[in-house]
């Protein structure tokens, strides 16, 4: 029997630890323009009810959400910019 490997939950465990990192290497020409100081707020549970809502409620699959984070801007008063990262570890998915 092939042992099945959770790469969702690899990936977004990754994405957890590096989140900064990760937005300054996939969104540079935003980086600077987001507080850190303010910190960042995930989202993750959020977007996984919203996944429940819209595929199967029954399932028995275990839903792994894309990675969802919440951020103010700098200068921009009460501006808040939300970024997506969402991981494809299907073969074929390019």
């Amino acid at each position: 029997m092939t042992k099945k490997h959770d790469f969702d939950a690899a990936w977004k465990s990754i994405l957890e630890a590096f989140e900064v990192e990760i937005v300054e290497l996939l969104f540079p020409e935003i980086f600077n323009k987001i507080n850190w100081e303010l910190g960042t707020e995930s989202l993750d549970k959020d977007l996984k009810e919203i996944q429940k809502d819209i595929f199967d409620k029954d399932s028995t699959e275990n839903i792994i959400s894309d990675k969802i984070i919440k951020v103010r801007l700098k200068n921009k008063g009460s501006k808040i910019l939300f970024i997506h990262v969402e991981v494809q570890s299907l073969r074929g998915c390019i």
